[in-house]
C-alpha cells in the first residue's frame, strides 16, 4: 500500500477519500463541501478593508473642502511664497538672482556644492553602467532566445523535457561567462570611481574659493559659562585679542561655539522673534501688520518658557504701528539667553585673508615664531569691544535700547584677561587649529559642547532604537502582508490571483511606505545625535537606513519565495499533479520550473511597486502637499506670516539616494542567478528607473529644494563602501554559476552555496581594504591655492550665510551682550535682505541693497507650479 497526501491544497488532515479535506490548515476554513480550504479570518480582513476604505473617502472629502475654501488670507500665502520662491537655489552673480535653467547639468557644475557635484556625478556613473550591462544582457537574451514568452512557469519543465536542454545549458555557460565579465569590470570601475571622485573633488576645492578658506576650528578653550564666569569680559573679546597678540595681526573676528543643545527651541523661538520683528517693521503693508500680533503672542509664549517674557498677547493696543515701534517684549528674555549659557570649548576664528589662516596654522604648529615677543605680551592691534559700537541711546531706524551694565565698567577690568601667553590660553590652555572641512551652513552649532561619551551612548541607543523599530514594523504593518501572503499560497486559486497583476505590485508598494516611514524616523533619530556637522548626520542616517532596508529585502524575497510556491501550487492543484516539492531560496535554480517561478514572482515584486513606482509618486505628492499647505494657508485667516512660511518651507536636499540605487541595483542583480525571461526586463526598468531618479533630482535640486551649500565629500565616501554590497553579490553569483555548471568542481549547485557565499564575503573584504586605501592615498584637496591675497570681505559681500549669521547665539549676543550696532542678523534662506552691514564686527552683506535689485512681483512667477496660489502664470515674462 502506499502512503500518498491530501491533493486538497492546504489540508491538514483528509477525510477517508484523498480529494475531500477534513480539517484544514491554520488560517485556513474548509470550501465546496471539503474539495477546497479557503481563506479565513473574513471578518478581520473585511475590516482592515472597511477601516482603509473609509480613509481613503476621509481624506478625499477633506481634500475637496479644502480647495473649496474662500481665499481670505491671500497677502499671507504671497509673502510665504515668495519666501519659499527666494529659499530656491539662485544665480546670485546675476542681478535679480534669476533660477538657473533646468538644463544645467549638476554632475558638472558645482552651483549646489561640492557634495552635490559628487552625488551627480556618482548617480551618472551608475546609470552608465546599468545601460552597458543592459546592452549586453539584451545582446545575450536575444541571441539564446531567453525573451520568449512563456504561457505558464511549468512549461519550462516540458520544453526541457521535450529536448531544449543543450539551448538552456548553453544559455546557462553564457550567462556565466557574462556574469565574470561583469563582475570583474564593477569591481575595477567601483575602485576606479573612488579615484575619479576625489579628484574631481580637489580640483573643484582648487578651483573656488569658500567661507571655510578663511577659517579656521579652535579648541582648547574653557568649557565656562554665565556673567559671573566670565568677570564681564565677552568670550569674543578675550578669543579674539588671544589669537591677534599670539598671531600678531588683525583677525576678523571670532564665532564662539556655545553649549545650548538641551534648550535649542528655545533659543530658535527665540531668533523667530527677532526676525518677525525686523520683517514686519520693514517689509509688510498696513493689511499684512494685522497678522502680527496673533504670532508674536505665541513666539512670547515659547520665549516666556524661560521666564522673561511679560508682554500680554490679548492687551488692546491703539495700532500695530505703535507696537512694533515699542521696546521688543523680548529684550529681557534675548539678555539672559546671551549670557546664561557656556562656551564650549571650540571657537571659529575668522582671518582676513588666506595668508593669514596658513600664518596661523604655521604658528600654531610650531613653524613659526608667534607674534609675542616676551612671556607675556599686551594685544597687538586696535580695542575692539562692545562699548565702541554700543548705542547709548534709542536709535532712529527702530532699534530698542537694552540695558547693558557690563558697557560702564571701568577699561581695566578688561585687561587682565587679554594678557598673552605664549600660545597657550591664560597660559595653560593648550590651543589646536584645524581647518573647517565645510561651509557655515553645514555646522551644527548646538552640537558643540556636547561629551563624546554621551554623543557615543547617543549613537548606541540610535542603533538600537532603529532596530526596535525594524522589529515594530515587521510586526504592526510586514506582518499582516505576509501572513495574508502565507495563507493566500496555501490555498488553491488564490496564490496566482494574488500574484499577478496590480495585487501583485501591492507587496512593493508596502515596503516601500515601510520604507519611508524608517527613513524619517532614522533621520529624527540621527539630527538627535549630536554630530557636529550635518554631513555626519546624513551619513549615519544613510548607513542605518541602508541596512534597514537590507533586512527588509530578505524579508521580502521570503515572500516572493511563497508566492512563486504558491503559484506552483495553483498549478500543481490544476493538473492534479502527485507530486510537488517546495522551493528554497537554496534551490531555486536548480530545477527551471522553481527558477521561472520565482523570476516572475521577484520581477512583479520589483517593477514597478519597488523600483519605480515610489519615485514616480514623488512629483505628484510635492505637488498635492504644496497644494495643500497652500489652500490652508489661504483659507485661515488666523495664520501668521511666520507659521504660513514654514507650512510652504521648502527641505534641504539629502543624499539618501545613495542607499535607493544601489538597494535597487542590488535587487535587480539577483536576477543574474537564474536564468530566465525575467532578466532583461528587470534590467531595462533599473536603467528606467535610475535614468527618472537622475533627472527628478536634478529637478529636486534646481527647483524643489531649499539652497542649501554641501562642500563636504562624506557621503560620497560613505557611497563608495556601499557599492561593496552589489559587487559582492556578482561575486557570490559567479561562484554559483560556477558549480552549476560544475566548472568549479563535481558539486551541484546548492551544495556551492557555502562556497559562494564566503567567496562575496572575502570580496566584500578585499574591495572595502582597496578603497579605504584609495581614500587615503589619492588626496582630495589640493595644496596648490588660489591667491593668498584674496579678502575675506569680498566673498563675504557675495554670500549672505558667513561665520556669524550663521551662529544663532552670537546673534542673540550681538544684540544684547555684545552691545553692536547694527546687530548680527540670524541669516535664514529667503531672508537676506535683513542682514546689515557692520564692517567693525566682520558683517559685509548689505541685504537691504539685494532686496531693491529682486522684483518680488516677478519671483512669484517664477514657479513651475505658479497655479498653487490661485492665480495664472505670465506666459509673457521673461525666461
Amino acid at each position: 500500500m502506499e502512503c500518498q497526501g491530501c491533493l486538497v491544497p492546504g489540508c491538514q488532515r483528509c477525510s477517508s477519500r484523498r480529494d475531500v479535506c477534513d480539517q484544514c490548515s491554520t488560517g485556513l476554513r474548509l470550501g465546496h463541501g471539503g474539495l477546497t480550504c479557503e481563506l479565513g479570518y473574513s471578518l478581520l480582513w473585511g475590516a482592515c478593508g472597511l477601516v482603509l476604505a473609509s480613509t481613503v473617502v476621509f481624506i478625499t472629502v477633506y481634500l475637496v473642502s479644502l480647495a473649496l475654501r474662500k481665499a481670505v488670507n491671500a497677502k499671507v500665502l504671497d509673502k510665504a511664497l515668495q519666501e519659499r520662491e527666494l529659499s530656491k537655489l539662485r544665480d546670485e552673480s546675476v542681478p535679480g538672482m534669476p533660477l538657473y535653467p533646468l538644463t544645467t547639468m549638476l554632475a558638472h557644475d558645482p552651483i549646489a556644492g561640492r557634495g552635490v557635484l559628487l552625488f551627480f556625478r556618482h548617480m551618472l556613473a551608475l546609470l552608465l553602467w546599468c545601460i552597458a550591462v543592459t546592452a549586453l544582457l539584451g545582446c545575450l537574451a536575444a541571441y539564446y532566445e531567453l525573451e520568449r514568452p512563456v504561457k505558464h512557469t511549468e512549461d519550462v519543465c516540458s520544453e526541457v523535457a521535450g529536448g531544449q536542454l543543450d539551448t538552456h545549458h548553453k544559455a546557462d555557460k553564457a550567462m556565466f561567462k557574462f556574469v565574470l565579465i561583469v563582475y570583474i569590470a564593477s569591481t575595477i570601475g567601483s575602485l576606479v570611481l573612488v579615484v575619479l571622485q576625489r579628484t574631481a573633488f580637489r580640483d573643484a576645492d582648487a578651483g573656488t574659493t569658500a567661507m571655510q578658506d578663511f577659517a579656521l576650528m579652535a579648541k582648547g578653550f574653557p568649557q565656562e559659562g554665565g556673567h559671573s564666569a566670565w568677570g564681564a569680559y565677552p568670550p569674543e573679546q578675550e578669543y579674539r585679542e588671544f589669537f591677534e597678540g599670539v598671531l600678531g595681526r588683525h583677525i576678523v573676528g571670532v564665532s564662539v561655539c556655545w553649549h545650548y543643545n538641551e534648550e535649542q527651541e528655545v533659543v530658535e523661538g527665540a531668533l523667530a522673534k527677532e526676525l518677525a520683528v525686523l520683517e514686519f517693521g520693514r517689509d509688510f503693508d498696513d493689511n499684512l501688520k494685522a497678522e502680527v500680533r496673533p504670532f508674536l503672542a505665541s513666539v512670547d509664549d515659547l520665549v516666556g518658557r524661560i521666564g522673561a517674557a511679560d508682554s500680554d498677547g490679548d492687551e488692546e493696543r491703539d495700532s500695530e504701528e505703535d507696537y512694533l515701534q515699542t521696546r521688543d517684549p523680548t529684550a529681557d528674555a534675548g539678555a539672559r539667553l546671551a549670557t546664561r549659557f557656556e562656551t564650549s570649548g571650540y571657537a571659529v576664528v575668522v582671518f582676513h585673508t588666506k595668508a593669514d589662516v596658513q600664518h596661523a596654522l604655521s604658528v600654531f604648529s610650531g613653524g613659526v615664531p608667534s607674534g609675542a615677543a616676551v612671556a607675556e605680551q599686551e594685544p597687538s592691534g586696535p580695542h575692539r569691544g562692545p562699548s565702541s559700537s554700543a548705542p547709548s541711546t534709542p536709535t532712529a531706524d527702530g532699534y530698542p535700547p537694552v540695558d547693558m551694565p557690563w558697557l560702564q565698567l571701568s577699561s581695566p577690568t578688561w585687561a587682565p584677561h587679554g594678557r598673552v601667553r605664549g600660545q597657550r590660553f591664560r597660559g595653560e590652555h593648550k590651543i589646536h587649529l584645524t581647518r573647517l572641512p565645510c561651509g557655515p551652513g553645514e555646522v551644527c552649532w548646538e552640537n558643540y559642547g556636547k561629551h563624546w561619551v554621551k554623543v557615543s551612548r547617543d549613537i548606541l541607543a540610535g542603533i538600537f532604537k532603529v532596530a526596535m523599530f525594524v522589529v515594530l514594523w515587521g510586526i504592526l504593518f510586514y506582518g499582516p502582508y505576509a501572513v495574508f501572503v502565507l495563507l493566500s499560497t496555501q490555498s488553491a486559486g488564490n496564490a496566482t490571483a494574488l500574484a499577478g497583476g496590480v495585487r501583485g505590485t501591492l507587496l512593493g508598494f508596502v515596503i516601500t511606505a515601510g520604507n519611508q516611514i524608517m527613513y524619517r524616523v532614522i533621520s529624527t533619530i540621527s539630527d538627535r545625535i549630536g554630530f557636529h556637522y550635518s554631513t555626519m548626520a546624513d551619513n549615519f542616517n544613510m548607513s542605518l537606513y541602508c541596512i534597514a532596508v537590507v533586512i527588509n529585502t530578505v524579508l521580502d524575497l521570503w515572500t516572493v519565495l511563497l508566492l512563486s510556491d504558491g503559484e506552483r501550487l495553483d498549478a500543481h492543484y490544476r493538473d492534479n499533479a502527485q507530486h510537488l516539492h517546495l522551493s528554497s531560496l537554496t534551490s531555486v535554480g536548480q530545477v527551471p520550473s522553481t527558477e521561472e517561478a520565482f523570476s516572475e514572482q521577484l520581477f512583479v515584486y520589483l517593477f514597478p511597486g519597488t523600483i519605480l513606482g515610489p519615485f514616480l509618486l514623488e512629483p505628484i505628492i510635492y505637488v498635492v502637499l504644496t497644494k495643500v499647505m497652500c489652500c490652508i494657508v489661504r483659507s485661515r485667516p488666523g495664520l501668521g506670516p511666520k507659521h504660513a512660511q514654514e507650512l510652504l518651507a521648502l527641505n534641504r536636499f539629502e543624499f539618501s539616494r545613495y542607499a535607493d540605487n544601489v538597494i535597487n541595483i542590488t535587487i535587480v542583480i539577483i536576477f543574474l542567478f537564474y536564468t530566465s525571461t525575467k532578466t532583461f526586463p528587470a534590467f531595462l526598468s533599473l536603467v528606467a528607473s535610475v535614468a527618472y531618479i537622475f533627472v527628478w533630482d536634478t529637478y529636486r535640486v534646481l527647483r524643489g529644494t531649499q539652497e542649501h551649500e554641501m562642500d563636504l565629500d562624506s557621503s560620497e565616501s560613505t557611497a563608495q563602501f556601499l557599492l561593496v554590497m552589489p559587487c559582492s553579490l556578482l561575486a557570490c553569483c559567479t561562484v554559483l554559476r560556477g558549480f552549476k555548471l560544475k566548472w568549479l568542481g563535481g558539486l551541484s549547485q546548492s551544495s556551492g552555496w557555502p562556497y559562494a557565499v564566503a567567496a562575496a564575503l572575502a570580496h566584500a573584504l578585499v574591495q572595502a581594504g582597496l578603497t579605504t586605501a584609495l581614500q587615503h592615498i589619492v588626496p582630495n584637496s589640493s595644496d596648490e591655492d588660489s591667491d593668498q591675497t584674496e579678502m575675506y570681505r569680498d566673498l563675504a559681500r557675495t554670500e549672505a550665510l558667513s561665520w556669524f549669521n550663521s551662529n544663532p547665539m552670537h546673534c542673540l549676543r550681538s544684540k544684547y551682550f555684545l552691545g553692536e550696532h547694527p546687530p548680527c542678523v540670524y541669516c535664514v534662506k529667503g531672508k537676506e535682505m535683513l542682514l546689515e552691514v557692520n564692517e567693525a564686527a566682520g558683517y559685509y552683506f548689505d541685504g537691504v541693497a539685494l532686496s531693491g535689485t529682486i522684483d518680488k512681483a516677478a519671483i512669484l512667477k517664477e514657479d513651475d507650479f505658479s497655479l498653487l496660489s490661485g492665480k495664472k502664470k505670465d506666459k509673457k515674462r521673461k525666461k
